[in-house]
């Protein structure tokens, strides 16, 4: 049998309503400010990792220019050297033997 609601129920019935709307949207909410969140951890973890490879890749390059111009310097020192040495060899007075 159905018997017709009455004024107080319907109001009931709708803040009952709006209660539940309430809480389904303060629970939407809440998971979309934990997603986003956790996007923004993932994202900020990526650029870190990205930004770590690419300087550690840049620090490899400039130390392997640096043993470049390292082993150049040297290089250059014991050309240098040779030439002093056959400078001060090519300077001495000829000897004349008789």
């Amino acid at each position: 049998m159905f018997w017709p609601q009455s004024d107080e129920s319907k109001s009931q019935a709708g803040c009952q309503e709006t209660k539940t709307r309430n809480i389904f949207q303060s629970f939407v909410d809440r998971s979309y400010r934990n997603n986003l969140r956790h996007l923004q951890n993932d994202t900020e973890e990526t650029v870190a990792t990205t930004c770590h490879k690419i300087m550690s890749v840049f620090n490899n390059r400039v130390s392997a220019a640096q043993s470049f111009v390292d082993q150049s310097q040297s290089a250059l020192q014991q050309i240098s050297q040779v030439s002093r040495a056959l400078l001060s060899t090519s300077m001495r007075p000829i000897e004349c033997y008789s």
